[in-house]
């Protein structure tokens, strides 16, 4: 049985996943711009050329990690193990499933893993959606790089 209520929580998680996971991707952006100037200070033209191909690659990594991860969502969760996480912000392609998501935060919360399974059957599954997450976003990232030089 899903987690998740597919027609109701969808939306919602969807942009949870967009807007917290946009902000962490962001602030990484920024503080590799703003180590890139201080390294190797270059005109401004140049360093939004250079800026463009690593901001672009992370905007589709951003969007095709919110479609693994409501696929995670559906598939994984709630069929493997409970979460604490009340955003159901569950997979991230840079970061397996940790303790803490599933331990309950508060007395009565159901999470942990559940119908028998391991979390090394978990962390396999994590490392199947992570590898499909970076194989998406490269692909797409060079179709759209292929199809800007042509």
């Amino acid at each position: 049985m899903p987690a998740l209520n597919f027609t109701d929580d969808l939306l919602s998680c969807a942009l949870c996943y967009l807007f917290l996971v946009g902000i962490v991707y962001a602030a990484a952006f920024l503080v590799v711009c703003i180590v890139a100037v201080i390294l190797q200070p270059r005109p401004v033209k140049n360093l939004l050329q250079r800026w463009m191909k690593p901001g672009i690659f992370m905007a589709i990594l951003l969007f095709i990690g919110d479609v693994y991860g409501l696929i995670w969502g559906y598939v994984v969760l709630g069929r493997f193990y409970l979460s604490a996480d009340y955003c159901g912000i569950d997979f991230l392609p840079f970061l397996p499933v940790i303790q803490m998501s599933r331990d309950p935060s508060f007395p009565n919360s159901p999470a942990g893993l559940i119908h028998g399974s391991t979390l090394s059957q978990i962390y396999l599954l994590w490392l199947i959606f992570a590898l499909a997450t970076w194989g998406t976003t490269i692909a797409l990232y060079r179709w759209l790089r292929g199809m800007a030089l042509s």
